[in-house]
């Protein structure tokens, strides 16, 4: 065609349609008409009716190679990936992937390919409620004999009432058509149309071949007789008749019976029938070989490497066109803006990748180092820069302590600059050495402040530094949380559900930070009420429900516990609904600017429109600039009181360049309140314009915590004589060690099967022993799995331990009395001594084993992870302890009988 001198105007338009009479290759078709199929074997031999091709799948050989290539796709795992990289693709994901197993989606993708067959496939998507959600209730594959498709291409439904087909709704249903040339035809094309005449000719042969083996596959009977006595030739040919009947018969000796047999050629039904089959198998598969026999191993892999081709291919039908459809609908509904996930199978072959690691490994424990070329072409992993084996180590170290410590400069700075213009003012306005110290003894350096962004910046940013978890999580940025308050993340839901449920009587028993670690409702005493109250918000802050469904739940669960609560009704569900979704949004928010603090380093304070009450220092503070690690945003990081809808935006420098710039933090103005009634009043600081118990940043308690978590997640990753110094460096600080007995705490109280947590680590010392003994250095990491805590927490033939004693493992593992190893186990003992009874106490660790467990993340996988894991623990006698076949490897074992 000439190219136009410019584009058509009617670019938009559909000019090759088919209805109204456009199409020349049917009839007339408008609106009120349906579709004929194109198929002409279809039209011709059965009507259009796809009872037909129905009729086929009783074919031996079809019905086991469309088997094959069915169970072929369902036998591969499946996932569903996330349609971008912002965080609410990941949750839409995460959302459409528990929507699948729900449904038992392997069943429905079997079901669905058998439109591979008929050459169209329609299921029907049934939905329901739950909360604000629209989730997926079933997913039911229906017959295609029940539909037709109008001249919009769209499937309508026959019934009595609606022969030429009811329209059917919108997203409602699930359809998808293969084999045609063109997509005229929503009918499609399937296997059966060319499997039909292969089938025919089969079934019709055998008719034929049962008439030859009459004829020719058993002798023909021969009577003869004198011609005088034709009068008996009736009674000769029953005589005959009942020779091939039965086999025996008897005859007048002057008749004379023979057997002829007759020749009936080389006729070879069987081999006709082979080639019937190997044709079929040709038609469903591309090849023979997976279904035959083969000549040789080399045919037999590329025949196979032909039907992977097709299966990857049917995977992909099934799979894209539910992620465009009702993957589509369900984010759309559910996740406004969000990219639509991806469903996809998993069709590498891990064994060969596998067994080739396994040969790479071998030789690169001989020395030979592979190279990044070979690295990245074997197994599709980019690798930068030097040998795939390593071997700069020290400088790749290096270069991360030099991160860690411009990390820890960058936290301090503020801190230290305004100490050294103290000290200077101190100094410059002192006469004498006397009045200097005076005014040092007067609080000039907030020393406190300094010591607590000090432990942080190295529990948390240089041990970071050390770990991989940047690489762990795959991505380089961070989507942070959008839309209203009610929108779950996954930072707000790790936030919420990582708290401990502690029982209180008044709403001052638990003050302030301590808030992120504790879950309570005020007079809620008893663990079953709780755990109900819990689980009430937990499904508001995890799955967004609205304050109106919070409040039926609250009655059902006060209904079941008879608890008589302080306050109205009304106004005791709001301060419960609305008080943990605005922490724990705040909390989540709060870790998502640090995480990307280095890009965008400034906060600025916003009031709520939406305030019905404007607070006047809340108004004051909007649009207010402050660096991220400004001390001011540890006191008036919002929520700043009941009901307040403040919150806090992430700025880079360039936004705040063109903002004017960044301004300096109000005075904070402290005075004191009591609070509270009775024997639970306390007096407490409250500053100007925060209400009593708000004056802290939720969530960043919990940062230390997570931050020490990290860290020793990572010693999985590091040689182990650095990570154990690292690790116990780390824990000879009060404030990681006591957040890491937390972490312990609240895990061992709410965990999850499959679940890990890495307690501690090995002592350097205790490294370097095992080293010598065993040859090779464990991982230094020590961890406790779900199912071995099962193990541990129950009791065996020694005494098992006290919570008391339970809650200090941390402690114990980073300070015992002394560390044995026993060889016969390959195993470590760690004793210590008990918190509140006589002997020793003992925790049983096995060196260097392998686990199946998930970590805590964004998306948590499960893997096999070599570390020293805790199997038991209990008390014992110290005599016990002296047996020939412990070795100490560190401490002495304390005396006693």
């Amino acid at each position: 065609m000439d190219d136009p001198a410019r584009p058509p105007r009617r670019l938009a338009d559909e000019i090759a349609g088919i209805g109204g009479g456009r199409d020349v290759t049917r009839g007339w078709v408008d609106a009120a008409h349906w579709l004929q199929p194109q198929d002409s074997v279809l039209l011709r031999r059965g009507g259009g009716s796809y009872e037909l091709y129905e009729d086929l799948l009783r074919d031996d050989r079809v019905h086991a190679t469309l088997e094959q290539r069915r169970r072929a796709v369902v036998a591969r795992e499946w996932e569903v990936r996330p349609g971008g990289s912002m965080r609410r693709d990941r949750v839409a994901a995460e959302f459409l992937r528990e929507q699948l197993v729900n449904v038992g989606w392997d069943g429905v993708t079997d079901r669905m390919l058998y439109g591979l067959h008929y050459g169209y496939s329609i299921a029907e998507a049934i939905y329901a409620r739950d909360g604000d959600r629209v989730v997926l209730a079933g997913l039911r594959p229906r017959n295609r004999r029940r539909f037709v498709f109008g001249a919009d291409q769209r499937p309508r439904l026959l019934t009595a009432e609606s022969p030429m087909g009811e329209e059917l709704p919108p997203g409602k249903f699930w359809c998808w058509s293969t084999g045609g040339d063109n997509v005229d035809d929503p009918y499609g094309r399937g296997l059966a149309h060319q499997l039909y005449w292969l089938v025919w000719f089969k079934r019709n042969q055998m008719s034929f071949w049962l008439s030859h083996l009459e004829h020719f596959g058993s002798p023909t009977p021969l009577a003869k007789y004198p011609r005088s006595q034709s009068a008996s030739k009736q009674a000769l040919v029953r005589t005959l008749e009942a020779i091939r009947a039965n086999g025996v018969v008897a005859v007048p000796d002057d008749v004379a019976v023979e057997l002829l047999a007759v020749a009936g050629g080389d006729v070879d039904y069987a081999a006709f029938t082979a080639a019937m089959d190997r044709a079929i198998s040709t038609v469903v598969l591309g090849q023979t070989m997976t279904i035959d026999d083969g000549s040789s191993r080399s045919q037999a892999e590329v025949h196979l490497e032909v039907r992977d081709e097709i299966v990857e291919a049917d995977a992909y039908l099934v799979d894209d066109s539910f992620s465009r459809q009702v993957g589509a609908w369900l984010t759309r509904w559910n996740f406004p803006g969000a990219a639509p996930p991806v469903v996809a199978r998993i069709m590498e072959t891990p064994s060969r990748q596998e067994g080739r690691a396994r040969r790479d490994k071998l030789i690169a424990d001989l020395g030979h180092r592979p190279t990044a070329e070979y690295v990245q072409e074997a197994y599709g992993v980019p690798v930068e820069g030097g040998d795939a084996g390593g071997g700069g180590d020290g400088a790749e170290m290096a270069e991360r302590d030099a991160a860690a410590a411009d990390a820890a400069r960058d936290a301090l700075g503020p801190l230290v600059d305004g100490w050294w213009r103290a000290l200077r003012s101190a100094l410059g306005e002192s006469r004498s050495l006397a009045a200097f110290g005076a005014a040092l003894a007067a609080d000039a350096v907030d020393a406190e402040a300094v010591a607590e962004t000090l432990a942080a910046a190295l529990a948390a940013e240089w041990l970071r530094g050390m770990s991989d978890a940047a690489d762990e999580a795959g991505e380089s940025d961070m989507a942070l949380a959008e839309g209203d308050g009610r929108l779950p993340f996954d930072e707000r839901i790790e936030f919420f559900r990582a708290k401990l449920s502690l029982p209180t009587r008044t709403w001052t028993d638990i003050w302030q930070d301590q808030h992120d670690v504790a879950f309570v409702v005020a007079g809620a005493a008893r663990d079953a009420l709780l755990s109900d109250l819990r689980g009430a918000v937990d499904a508001a802050v995890a799955d967004g429900e609205t304050l109106r469904q919070f409040r039926t739940r609250f009655d059902r669960i006060v209904a079941k516990h008879g608890w008589s609560y302080n306050g109205g009704r009304d106004w005791r569900t709001r301060v419960i609904y609305e008080t943990n979704l605005a922490t724990s949004y705040a909390a989540g928010r709060w870790r998502q600017l640090r995480e990307v603090a280095d890009r965008r380093p400034f906060w600025r304070y916003r009031h709520s429109p939406a305030s019905v009450e404007p607070r006047e220092k809340h108004v004051a503070w909007d649009g207010l600039i402050l660096r991220h690690d400004d001390p001011w945003w540890r006191v008036h990081y919002p929520p700043n009181g009941w009901g307040c809808k403040c919150w806090v935006e992430s700025m880079s420098r360039r936004e705040v360049e063109r903002a004017g710039g960044a301004g300096e933090a109000p005075p904070t103005n402290w005075r004191r309140e009591r609070v509270g009634s009775g024997a639970s009043a306390r007096v407490v600081d409250v500053a100007d314009g925060v209400d009593a118990g708000f004056a802290h940043a939720p969530g960043r308690a919990a940062q230390l915590g997570q931050a020490v978590r990290q860290r020793l997640i990572a010693s999985l990753r590091q040689p182990p004589a650095v990570a154990a110094a690292g690790v116990r460096d780390m824990l000879s600080r009060p404030r990681p060690a006591a957040a890491l007995r937390e972490e312990w705490r609240r895990w061992r109280r709410n965990h999850a099967a499959g679940d890990a947590i890495v307690v501690g680590a090995l002592l350097p010392q205790v490294v370097a022993a095992l080293a010598r003994i065993r040859g090779d250095a464990p991982p230094a990491s020590v961890s406790v799995s779900a199912r071995d805590w099962s193990h541990a927490s129950r009791a065996g033939k020694d005494p098992r331990l006290d919570d008391a004693d339970w809650d200090r493992l941390t402690e114990v593992l980073a300070s015992p009395a002394a560390v044995l190893y026993e060889r016969a186990e390959d195993a470590i003992l760690y004793v210590f001594e008990p918190a509140a009874r006589g002997g020793l106490g003992k925790a049983f660790v096995r060196v260097g084993a392998r686990r199946k467990t998930s970590r805590p993340g964004r998306t948590p996988r499960r893997r096999m992870e070599a570390s020293n894991w805790l199997r038991s623990a209990g008390y014992v006698q110290p005599g016990n302890l002296r047996e020939a076949r412990y070795e100490v490897l560190w401490g002495a074992v304390p005396e006693g009988d």
